[in-house]
Parts: C-alpha cells; structure tokens; sequence
C-alpha cells in the first residue's frame, strides 16, 4: 500500500488524460497490456544498446480471469530496472523525455501512449521494480498522483523469489478496468497475436513474449502468422523530403490468394507503418481503407523517422493515439506518396475501373431523398385503386398464410353502395386454433367518402399447421364471403438442434450497436446457467449471459421457448464496408453460430446514400440494396458493356437514355418498397404474402409521374460517368 501520496510539479492538466489516452484505451482495450509489454521491450532495447544484455529477451503477461469482472494482469520483465529517480521521472506526465534514457535509443511510447498511461488506466495498479539490489514502489492515479510505498530499499531473496526477478527487472499489475470486454484467457491471447501494434514485435526472434493462465499456469508463446504470400507486388525505398532533409522509406506489398480483413486493430489487409524494429505506429491503405480491389493485399512501410521522433516540436501520432496525424504536414508528403504508389497498383490490378464525379452525385442523391420525401407524404393517389370492385364485399387475397404467434393482416373490401344506412358484417373461424380479434364490422353510411371501403382483419393464432376459413357474413344484404387460413410454424419456436440465433443473419451499422436473439429450447436447459459467447473482430458482445433460475424462468417462455436478446456492437468505426464477423453461442453441449456484416453509417441520410459503379457479375444492370441505402450499377453487364467500351460513350444519346431509364425504374421501385415499409398511405398493400403484382402497379404509376423529371437527372447522372479515375 503506499506510504504517502505526491504530486509532481510540471505536469499537464488530468483532463488531458481523459480527453486523449482514456478514450483510445476505451476505443481499443487491448492497447494497456500492450503498451506494457511493449515498455518492457523498450527497457531491453536500451540494455541490449548499451551492451548490458543479449538476447533472446524475455517478456511474462500474467491473466487471472474471471467469469463476471475484467481480468487482473501481471506484466513481468528482467530488464534493467530503475532507481527512485528514473521511476519518478517514468511516472511523471508531461515530460519529453519519459525516462531519462539515452536519446539516442529508439523506443516505441515516443510521442505515443507508455507506461504512466497503463498504469492509471489500471485499477489498483502496482508498479515494482528491482535495480542493483534496490526495491521501489509506486502506483499512478488518473489524477496524476503518485502512491508511493517502498523507496530504495534493500530486497531480500524470499522477495526476489515472489516476484520471480533474479536480478534486475520490473512488473506491474492491476484489474483492468469495466470496458474491457475479454473474460476467455484464449481469446484474449488469440486478439494479442492478431493486433497490429504487436507484430512487428512478435515478428522479431530476439523477443519472446510469454502469456500465462493466472488459474492453472498453462504457458503460450505468442506467435504472429503473417498472410501467405502468393506473390510480391514492390519493394520499393523512396525518400521524403522535409524541412530540407530527406528521410528514407522503405514500402514492401505482397498479395495473398485469399481475401483478408482490413482495419485496424485486427484485420490482415493494411499497410502497417513503422519505425525502428517493431515501433509500429499505424495500420492503413491511406486513401484506400476501404476500396476492396486491395482486400488481398497486405504490406508495410519502414519508416526512418527517428530524428522527428525525437523532436518534441514534431508530433507525427494524433493527439487521441488513433495513428498518424493526417493534418501533420510530413504525414501528408508520405501519404501522398504512399497513395499515387497504390493508385498504380490499383490501376494495374483493375484495368476497368468506374466513377461518378462527386458533386454531380452528391446533388443527385440530395435531390432523390428530396423526391422521395415529396412523392410518400403525398397520401393516396388521386385515382385509389383497389384490387378488386366486388359487387357487395369480398376478402382480399382470399387466402394467406400466416406466423403462428404473429398477429397478420388481411383485408375485406365492401362495395358502399350496399351500405343504407348502418352496416354489419359478421367474421367467424372454422377453426379454433384461428382467432378473429375483432368478429364484427361496422360501417355508418355517414362516415362513408369512397366508392369502395377498405376494413383491416387481423388474425392470431398459436398453433402451427393449423387450417381452416374465416367466413365474412351480413343478414342484412344476404351475403357471405370465404377465406382460407393457414398457420405456418414460426422458426423462433423450432430453434435448430433446440439452441439457435434466429435469423441467423444480420447487419450492423459500423460503429454501431443492435440486439439479436438466440432461442433456447426449454428441455435442453440442463445444470449450467451459464451461455458463453465468441465474437470475432470487428464484433462485439458480452461474454456470457446467465440463464435466470428454474422458478423465474417462466415470464422469458413462450411455446417452451427461452427468448434472450443478445446486445451487440461493431467495436470501432473504420472497418471495410462489407466486412463479416461471426459471434458462436456455447451452452453445454451446444452451438450456434450468427453472421455479421458491418454496413456503413449513412453521410447522407434518406432513403438513397450512395450510387456506385460495381464490377459484380450479375442479371442485372442495377440494384438497389435497401440495408447499404446504395444502388449499384454493374458495369460488366453485357447491354452496358455494349456503349462503355466506346471512348464517346457518355455523349451518345442511346447510352445516356438508357443508363437514366434503368436507374429511374430501380429508383422507383425503391421508393415503392420503402415506402410501404414504412407504412406510406400512398403505397398500400393488400396482398402481404404476395405483394409483387400491387408494388409493380405502384411503380409503373410513379414511373409516369415521376419519371420525367428523374430521367432528365439520371442523364446528367450518366454523362458524369468517368472511367479509370
């Protein structure tokens, strides 16, 4: 416990903290076991430099688990240790040199995150460290106050043997704070291998990290397996001029035959930058994060840059430890190198490549949203139709299926000429198991403003397989009308092998958060209470979920089966559009697996985000994809390979009114389905089992009315067309 508690003079406000450091450890966790392995490395890279030590070097990361709280670490090396002074100035905030070493010695936590960082993002944290014969103590608070306990104090061999430190060394030690996520001693080594600022480290022989189970001391080295190289694309050193002095590059690209996650921290497709042996610093395809044409490449860029590393005027990482500074101006003469070096090998890879001008679309897109916007809040159309005139009334459709334990929709469509003055019409179930919620139908010819009136039926049943009619009926007109009624078993209640996420699909906004839901079988429950959960990069959930007890597990039944809403999210924003990531469900001797595609935060919001050339082989010549908010026009597509292959294709008037009748029509049909969606007066559907017919007549009515004006749009549209750019 310390003996007394200091502050340092000198040191930068404890907002800083907060601000910067505290949320890049909120945005990636991992990054405070990392950072004190990697200042353990640094204490073994001074000692090696001076000729204090040989390698290998080795690095101990101790992990105490626990099911229902973050772990508590140990981080452990045999370096060279410090004195009180050099821990003083270690744990001090806002000094350009952190630890009085030789300037001259490259170390990773330069104009970075480092040790004093770790240490008060760690609860209860301890630092102890040995230096010929001597013992310091010292913890860090997020205030910037430093506990200290014993001060050069002589240390006996019983000491020595609990820390596991023969000689010289240091080990620190804490809980881990709420917002790391990790509670699986495999997962969380698994995430250290995968990170990108650990590779350049795992990469280089003269380091061996080892992480030990807390519980039972199994011991794993950790190993990171780059992709395998299909074949090499560059080596290509080049120089960068700065404030007069040229500083040299060396970038290296490979490519694999697979396709690779992108983005930080996890993915395998990415540039990693770095500098001295295993400093790395960032990880990106600059301008081309998320073009997939270079899913299956990966590389790095060794950057000698250790003279501005060392000027504490130059600070190349931005303020939130995110990665290199884009505003900072040597970072824009290197990635604007970096980009026209991939923009070459963009152009050779694909040798058709399509755009739209972005302010041409930009416009586009606002004004269909607009139009969108417009044409839905419009209510019915000046001429309803319905989708039968029956001489008194009639069931539309007259036959459906529906969900057993979802409510459904039908439709009765009575003839207001029948009314007189009040009018009754009487619903009845052949069958039991289908239950009419409201069995009688009442018009007032006074409410009446329409030549036809269209009343809702709904319908519930809770039991699958069921078959029967529902009989329409009124003694006043004489008259009575069928409907065949079917119920169909609904898949939340026949959860694969009794324990599955249903659907077993979905889709995440990057940066976002959903719930999904896995269905338990009751007679598959059987001592354990505990669910476990694997998430794979860039998704997120909790690690285990405990099933309530026997007597309170009622109230979460239906059908026998246990509903349970899993909360998940994509762990940061930056992901490749379109990357996948899997969350596995374990319960006892069971699995389930869900499928997660991260899909991209709208900058426009509306109905239309995006309008992008696509080179997917396809029947098609467009789609619009209703998740992404983006149409796609496919430009290996036979008919517009036909015009495109002509240098002049955007000034002929066949291609031009062909492209824009294609998007109009696509767009339209767009507008159809989400408005109906969102339940728009303007596009009613009757028939929901089968609503093909009534949104094609939707779309060929809008189609006349608001075609002209989109045509003229979605020409200037295809004159923006640009090839190869």
């Amino acid at each position: 416990m310390p003996k007394e508690l200091r502050i340092e003079a000198g040191e930068v406000h404890p907002k800083f903290w907060e601000k910067t450091v505290k949320e890049a450890f909120k945005n990636d966790p991992l990054r405070i076991i990392i950072e004190l392995i990697k200042n353990s490395a640094d204490s073994y890279t001074r000692l090696e430099k001076d000729g204090k030590a040989k390698s290998p070097f080795q690095i101990f990361v101790r992990i105490f688990c626990k099911k229902k709280s973050p772990p508590y670490i140990e981080v452990r090396d045999n370096a060279g240790g410090m004195n009180s002074d050099k821990l003083r100035e270690a744990l001090k905030y806002g000094t350009q040199t952190s630890m009085g070493e030789d300037v001259e010695a490259i170390t990773s936590a330069e104009k970075g995150i480092g040790l004093k960082d770790a240490m008060m993002a760690l609860e209860d944290n301890w630092l102890i460290t040995i230096q010929d014969g001597l013992i310091n103590e010292r913890s860090k608070h997020p205030d910037f106050k430093t506990g200290v306990g014993k001060e050069d104090e002589k240390v006996g061999e019983e000491e020595r043997e609990k820390l596991e430190i023969s000689d010289n060394g240091t080990v620190v030690m804490g809980k881990l704070p709420d917002y790391f996520r990790e509670r699986k001693f495999e997962t969380i080594c698994e995430r250290l291998q995968e990170h990108f600022l650990m590779r350049k480290l795992l990469e280089y022989p003269n380091y061996k990290i080892y992480v030990i189970d807390g519980k039972s001391k199994a011991r794993k080295l950790l190993e990171y397996k780059s992709p395998k190289v299909e074949k090499q694309i560059l080596r290509k050193p080049f120089k960068i001029n700065y404030n007069g002095d040229d500083y040299l590059m060396v970038l290296t690209i490979n490519k694999s035959k697979d396709e690779l996650l992108q983005g930080k921290p996890y993915g395998k497709s990415g540039l990693l930058f770095f500098y001295g042996k295993y400093s790395v610093v960032d990880f990106s395809w600059c301008r081309f994060d998320r073009d997939l044409s270079f899913s299956k490449f990966f590389g790095e860029l060794q950057m000698g840059i250790q003279e501005i590393i060392r000027d504490p005027d130059e600070i190349l990482v931005d303020e939130k430890r995110r990665g290199l500074d884009p505003e900072h101006p040597f970072n824009k003469l290197l990635f604007n190198k970096v980009n026209g070096i991939l923009k070459e090998i963009q152009e050779e890879e694909e040798t058709s490549k399509y755009s739209i001008d972005k302010s041409i679309k930009k416009e586009i897109i606002k004004e269909v949203n607009r139009m969108y916007k417009d044409v839905k809040g419009k209510g019915p159309p000046p001429e309803r139709q319905f989708p039968i005139e029956p001489e008194t009334f009639a069931f539309y459709p007259v036959y459906i299926s529906m969900m057993e334990y979802e409510p459904k929709t039908s439709f009765l469509i009575v003839n207001s000429s029948v009314v007189s003055d009040k009018l009754e019409i009487f619903l009845s179930s052949t069958n039991p198991d289908i239950i009419v919620k409201k069995p009688i139908i009442k018009i007032d010819k006074d409410t009446i403003d329409d030549e036809f009136i269209v009343k809702p039926i709904e319908l519930y049943s809770e039991k699958a397989k069921s078959k029967g009619e529902v009989i329409a009926t009124s003694n006043q007109i004489g008259n009575s009308e069928k409907m065949g009624v079917e119920v169909l078993e609904n898949p939340i209640f026949s959860p694969a092998n009794g324990f599955a996420f249903i659907p077993d699909k979905t889709t995440v906004v990057d940066g976002g958060e959903k719930k999904v839901q896995l269905c338990i079988d009751r007679n598959v429950i059987g001592n354990s209470k505990e669910i476990t959960f694997n998430s794979q990069s860039p998704i997120n959930c909790p690690m285990e979920w405990i099933l309530p007890n026997t007597e309170n597990l009622g109230k979460y039944i239906i059908k026998n089966i246990i509903k349970i809403e899993i909360p998940i999210r994509v762990m940061s924003t930056g992901h490749i559009i379109g990357e996948q990531g899997t969350i596995t469900a374990l319960y006892e001797n069971k699995a389930s697996e869900l499928n997660i595609k991260v899909i991209s935060e709208p900058s426009i919001t509306g109905l239309v985000r995006d309008i992008r050339p696509s080179g997917k082989d396809t029947k098609r010549i467009s789609k619009f994809i209703e998740d992404e908010g983006i149409l796609e026009i496919y430009y290996k597509h036979p008919l517009m390979k036909k015009y495109i292959i002509r240098k002049d294709f955007r000034v002929k008037p066949d291609f031009l009114i062909f492209v824009a009748d294609t998007i109009t029509r696509e767009i339209i049909r767009a507008f159809v389905v989400q408005g109906f969606k969102e339940n728009s007066s303007r596009f009613p559907i009757f028939n929901m089992d089968r609503p093909e017919p009534e949104i094609d007549e939707h779309t060929i009515r809008e189609y006349y009315e608001q075609g002209p004006i989109m045509h003229e749009m979605f020409i200037k549209l295809a004159k923006a067309f640009r090839v190869g750019d």
